[in-house]
Formats: C-alpha cells, sequence, structure tokens
C-alpha cells in the first residue's frame, strides 16, 4: 500500500508540472514591452506643454490679443506666423522655440500661411475670445496627431509581440516568420521608382521601334534608287 500511494503521489506531481518557459522568448518579450513603454514615456513627455500653452494664453489673452493688433496695422483680423511667433517672444512665451512653432503651425487653420485671431468668438463671448478659441483648435490638432503617434505605437507593439510567439526568437530578430522570404531591394521599390522605370523601358521600346522604322525606310529609299 505505500508503495501505491508513492506511486500515485508521483504521477500527481508530474501532472502538475507546469510547461517550460523559453528564457529567450522571456527576455525577448520584456525588451519588447520595454521598448514599448519607452516609446510611450518619450511622446507623453513631447506634448507637456499644450497645457502650459493652454495656461498661459488664458493668463496673457488680453495682452496676446493687444500685441497681434499692433502688428495688424492694416487691420485685416489675420497675421503671418512670423508675426506671430515674434509676439509670442516678446509677451514672454514659456515654450521653446520648437514648440512655439509647432503651436503657430497647428493655429494656421487653413494652411494658407496666415494667422487668423479676430475671428467671431463662438462661446467665448470676452475681449480675445475668438483668439483663444483658434488656440483650443490648434492645440487639439496637436493633440489628434499625438494620438495617432500612441495608436501607433501600441499598434507596432503588438506587431512585435505576435511576430514573437508565432515565429519564435529568431523570427522576431529578422522580422521574418519561417517560411517567409525576407525583402529583397526590389520589392522595397518605392512605387513611383517602379513606374519611372516602367516609363523608362517603355520610352526605349519606342525609340527602339523608332530606329527600325526609320532603318526600314532608308532600306527603301536605296531600292528606289
Amino acid at each position: 500500500k505505500m508503495a501505491k500511494a508513492k506511486k500515485k503521489g508521483k504521477k500527481a506531481k508530474k501532472k502538475g508540472k507546469a510547461s517550460k518557459v523559453d528564457p529567450e522568448k522571456l527576455k525577448a518579450q520584456g525588451k519588447i514591452n520595454d521598448k514599448a513603454a519607452r516609446r510611450r514615456a518619450a511622446a507623453i513627455k513631447l506634448i507637456g506643454w499644450i497645457d502650459v500653452a493652454r495656461d498661459w494664453f488664458q493668463a496673457h489673452l488680453a495682452t496676446i490679443f493687444d500685441e497681434l493688433r499692433t502688428q495688424d496695422s492694416g487691420g485685416q483680423g489675420h497675421v503671418t506666423p512670423s508675426a506671430f511667433l515674434q509676439v509670442l517672444q516678446s509677451a514672454g512665451c514659456p515654450l521653446d522655440q520648437d514648440q512655439q512653432e509647432t503651436l503657430t503651425m497647428a493655429i494656421d487653420l487653413q494652411r494658407n500661411e496666415i494667422i487668423e485671431y479676430c475671428l467671431p468668438a463662438k462661446q467665448l463671448k470676452c475681449y480675445g475670445g475668438g483668439l483663444m478659441e483658434v488656440v483650443h483648435l490648434g492645440l487639439e490638432r496637436v493633440m489628434t496627431a499625438h494620438r495617432q503617434e500612441l495608436a501607433d505605437i501600441d499598434q507596432e507593439h503588438a506587431a512585435e509581440l505576435n511576430l514573437l510567439e508565432v515565429g519564435g526568437v529568431a523570427a522576431w530578430k529578422t522580422g521574418v516568420l519561417p517560411g517567409e522570404m525576407a525583402p529583397t531591394e526590389e520589392s522595397l521599390t518605392a512605387p513611383g521608382d517602379a513606374d519611372e522605370a516602367a516609363e523608362s523601358g517603355d520610352n526605349d521600346e519606342a525609340g527602339q521601334a523608332s530606329d527600325g522604322q526609320a532603318g526600314g525606310d532608308d532600306d527603301d529609299n536605296d531600292d528606289d534608287d
């Protein structure tokens, strides 16, 4: 009976034994997760200035609006991006140069090199309210691009994990699943380059055909002589 009990105990231990985990696969998974986390953190850090910009505009709206009116000598209700940047700098904007330029491009709503600072306000019925609404729209543009960047990071992260799960460490390192061919130089050719090459080939064939026809005409002329 004791012997049978020992055998049963051994069988129970075998059944409860966990499946073996590949340490290389775990290591690769950690690297993938770490890379995605670092990319997300860096992307989030890059847009930390948005709240700073919004708060600064709200606190100095009247001053900024008056400065823009001074720049708008013709009273047209809009200024150039360079004039807007000049106002930001003279008003003591806390953003760095790159952030100021990003903001300026974002509030060029029509993308026509014009900053319309004097649009009628839809909700903010205050002095410079139209300008503040334009700033809100510009900052939302930046945030939309930021959300897309985070979505791209998440998508690439999921794709890497899937490649590791399906193809193993070797496939993850090469970026190619077993049985698939690695991309060649021809497959990496841009569509525009391929079109140009095809067009060039067609031109060469047309040129050869034209030369052949010209040669035939010369032969006919010789026969006539």
